[in-house]
């Protein structure tokens, strides 16, 4: 019975680590910072809204970019997860080693909760409001979970932005990161989708 019980609790703290449940870990919140700020500041916004999860592609994760029937915008209901990854694949093929792609089609399968991120900027998790308390637009922001290579120097994660001001900030991308003197810089760069 004692063998029972502890088998259902590793299953369970299995699921925990990769399932829906997972919160994002400190390392996967530090590439998201440094994708956040290499990618996304600069804007008109002071305010950014974060999901309740992370995007993922089973495209069901509680997040605010919607597009193509897809939550998280990571892939729409007419492109299939095989053929992000094919397309990815070819994408990234001289950057990124097939332990960081396939860590990132493991992670990216489910969503992780969202906590605020470790960043000087004001942050509203869940439903965006008209606009900040100080009347100004805010970004909305999405992202995947992020996958690595076994030594944590190679990372992919997905970022979404939209903005309420600026169609040239409003899109999608997938970005590898290399870790180079301990930080992370962007190897190569894969835009799904852009507002004009």
């Amino acid at each position: 019975m004692f063998s029972r019980i502890a088998a259902i609790l590793l299953a369970l703290g299995a699921t925990a680590v990769h399932g829906q449940s997972a919160a994002l870990g400190d390392d996967e919140t530090a590439v998201i910072v440094r994708a956040y700020s290499l990618t996304r500041t600069g804007g008109l916004e002071k305010t950014i809204v974060l999901p309740v999860e992370t995007a993922n592609f089973r495209c069901t994760g509680d997040s605010g970019v919607k597009l193509g029937g897809c939550s998280g915008a990571m892939r729409t209901d007419k492109i299939s997860t095989e053929e992000v990854f094919a397309w990815l694949s070819k994408e990234f093929a001289s950057v990124a080693g097939p332990e960081v792609l396939a860590d990132f089609r493991s992670k990216a399968e489910f969503s992780a909760r969202v906590a605020k991120l470790p960043i000087e900027v004001k942050q509203i998790i869940g439903e965006p409001p008209a606009k900040d308390d100080a009347g100004r637009p805010y970004l909305l922001l999405d992202f995947s979970r992020v996958g690595f290579n076994p030594a944590k120097t190679e990372a992919i994660v997905y970022v979404a932005s939209v903005s309420q001001v600026d169609p040239r900030r409003s899109f999608g991308e997938y970005l590898c990161f290399r870790l180079d003197n301990n930080v992370w810089k962007i190897a190569a760069r894969a835009r799904n989708w852009a507002l004009k």
